[in-house]
């Protein structure tokens, strides 16, 4: 739901913390929407644990779940999870981050198109290396590189962050199955 557009910045965000629901803005429309549903939260609490062992593991970077990627100053979005390389990211404020390698959507109901199309622009316009928009309902998930063809998974996804590194496999339908 949109509150307000054109109007409001990044430095505005810090007015409606602590309040609730998720409080994002896209090119300066404020957004505003619910906590997820328990499934909702268990896959993105699943989903962040199964990175941020990876990622400590590696030492590419900090997970943050839920995370803010800041696009431009009138453009701030949450994802569910969110991967940033870096060894010091976990002590750098949301503006200092450079461009995410992983930006991660678990679709619901009041956010499925805002996640296919105006997140996914948003997030590649940062810079981001990956998307992943994961539906629960169809137990798959969509994988968006820039450059190359979606791909739609339901099996296992490998992730592969850097060709220094080893991917990380996750079994996609344990996961949903857990849910």
């Amino acid at each position: 739901m949109a509150i307000a557009a054109d109007h409001f910045t990044v430095r505005d965000l810090a007015q409606f913390e602590g309040r609730n629901g998720r409080h994002e803005l896209l090119d300066g429309a404020l957004l505003v929407t619910p906590l997820g549903s328990s499934r909702h939260q268990s896959l993105c609490l699943a989903l962040g644990a199964a990175l941020r062992a990876y990622v400590l593991r590696e030492r590419i970077g900090a997970v943050f779940a839920p995370g803010r990627v800041i696009v431009d100053d009138r453009t701030a979005l949450e994802t569910d999870v969110l991967v940033v390389p870096g060894a010091d990211a976990a002590r750098q404020p949301w503006e200092s981050h450079p461009a995410p390698l992983l930006a991660v959507e678990v679709l619901s109901p009041s956010t499925r198109s805002f996640d296919h199309l105006q997140k996914r622009a948003a997030y590649l316009r940062r810079g981001a290396a990956e998307y992943w928009i994961v539906d629960s309902e169809k137990g798959e998930m969509l994988r968006v590189r820039p450059g190359l063809e979606d791909e739609v998974t339901s099996s296992q996804l490998v992730w592969a962050p850097g060709a220094d590194v080893p991917p990380l496999v996750l079994a996609l339908p344990a996961m949903f199955a857990e849910q």
